[in-house]
């Protein structure tokens, strides 16, 4: 069988890939030592091992250079595509305490006191979450579990909570112990966020750990919860009866949509009144972070101030029926 060798590169081709790799590794090294940054860390963010990326950046790599310098070449363009956006107006405010923060964090505060089995039940971004990081950010002892589909019956749960906690057990069956064990004398909190993707059974098992180990728990998630925690059937009794405190929060309230517009710093009328509309809608003071951050893009990317008409072009790319009508 005859093997076709690949055509030789022209003298000039050759010279200019050369000069390419040569441009791109002083680029490279140039970052390096301005920032500070190690091979390690180079390679981690260009998705090189550690070895090859070191011995191109010393030209001493014996391999595929082109391959390597094409690489670095999609870092560097990622990297200054980051620097054109960074300046813009994108980032959510910190922390702000809104009447739904406020109220989860006291709900938290009081199951965490009193050892409570508490629920807090309430449409999608209105801010539950933020109050649950807050509370677990100002207390000890909190430790918090997202939960998602993939991590919904009750041996995922608990594996995901003894990671949450960092307790090693290999067996299944004495996980439930191994955290009474952990828990025991702490006074903490243990908090599911999304509950509603658990199973049943999954809710009852953190009952047991309420009632046979006192562990305060907080299960929060949206309406979907109530059917399994509040039914009529014996079934779902003792679930019923072990909620101490149930907390309800309806849709986004506009005092909460005020102060999130106010941290973003929108002075203008018909801005504001086009945002508190949006937190009305499905998604609630959510929206008004989303929307901000795709307006502030797109009035930069035309050069222009923002206004209420790059809010509705942001809400159009982001509202599920692609409506531009806020109310």
């Amino acid at each position: 069988m005859n093997v076709i060798a690949p055509a030789p590169q022209p003298p000039a081709a050759t010279e200019q890939m050369e000069a390419d790799e040569q441009a791109i590794r002083a680029e490279a090294l140039k970052i390096k030592e301005d920032e500070g940054l190690t091979h390690p860390q180079i390679a981690k963010l260009v998705g090189l091992p550690v070895g090859t990326l070191s011995n191109w950046l010393g030209g001493t790599y014996g391999g595929n250079g082109e391959k390597i310098t094409s690489q670095v070449r999609v870092w560097l363009t990622s990297r200054e595509a980051r620097a054109q956006v960074a300046p813009l107006n994108i980032k959510s405010p910190a922390f702000l305490l809104t009447s739904v923060s406020k109220e989860v964090m006291d709900a938290c505060l009081y199951a965490q006191v009193v050892g409570e089995f508490t629920v807090i039940i309430g449409s999608p971004g209105v801010g539950k979450t933020k109050g649950l990081e807050e509370h677990r950010r100002g207390s000890s002892n909190v430790w918090l579990v997202t939960a998602e589909p993939a991590i919904k019956t009750a041996s995922a749960l608990l594996q995901d909570i003894c990671i949450e906690m960092g307790i090693v057990e290999r067996s299944a069956t004495r996980v439930p112990r191994a955290i009474g064990r952990f828990v025991d004398g702490k006074g903490g909190l243990l908090i599911i966020d999304e509950a509603q993707f658990v199973t049943t059974e999954a809710l009852e098992q953190l009952r047991c750990l309420n009632d046979r180990y006192g562990l305060a728990i907080i299960i929060c998630g949206n309406e979907s919860i109530v059917s399994r925690l509040e039914g009529v059937s014996n079934s779902n009794s003792q679930l019923y009866s072990r909620a101490g405190t149930r907390v309800r929060i309806p849709g986004g309230r506009v005092a909460d949509a005020d102060i999130i517009i106010d941290a973003w710093g929108v002075s203008d009328e018909k801005e504001s009144a086009f945002l508190r509309a949006l937190a009305k809608k499905p998604g609630a003071i959510r929206n008004i972070d989303k929307v901000m951050k795709r307006a502030n893009v797109l009035a930069a990317g035309a050069g222009q101030d923002r206004t209420v008409e790059h809010l509705r072009a942001a809400w159009m790319n982001l509202a599920p029926d692609g409506s531009v009508r806020a109310g």
